[in-house]
């Protein structure tokens, strides 16, 4: 045992000699590694986007992908209102519609300009007529659910 120790401590020496022979050498290549690692880093892109996160192989994802172009963004909600009964111009439905629309208006953290609604001025009808387009709110900002 003692035999390897002194091997050991022998190796130790030769590198330690190694090293601070050609500490200059060393010295002058590491700052080049660093200098070639440095131009390596400034061309590294982080992407954590939204489709990397996704198991491609789900079918709901397969879905999704196929679709993707006539559904809304990814992190955007769909709140549908219909009646039970009849149609959507009733009063109740409309005060109905209108209450869920201030409602998700108003929640925190909400970018107001993206909620559309009936009762939103982004929703629209576009009409094609012999005088051109015409444009105009689906309900007029004067009107009440009543």
């Amino acid at each position: 045992m003692p035999g390897k120790c002194v091997q050991a401590i022998s190796m130790l020496q030769f590198v330690e000699n190694l090293v601070f022979r050609f500490r200059l050498v060393i010295l002058a290549l590491l700052a080049i590694f660093t200098l070639w690692m440095g131009f390596y880093a400034t061309q590294l892109r982080l992407d954590a986007g939204f489709d990397k996160q996704l198991p491609t192989d789900h079918p709901f994802i397969e879905t999704f992908a196929e679709y993707r172009d006539k559904l809304p963004p990814p992190n955007s909600i769909t709140i549908g209102v219909h009646p039970r009964e009849g149609t959507v111009w009733t009063p109740e439905t409309l005060q109905k519609l209108n209450d869920v629309t201030d409602a998700i208006f108003y929640l925190p953290g909400i970018y107001r300009g993206s909620v559309q609604s009936l009762w939103t001025p982004n929703t629209r009808v576009l009409e094609v007529n012999e005088q051109g387009l015409r444009a105009y709110n689906v309900i007029d900002a004067h009107t009440t659910p009543e």
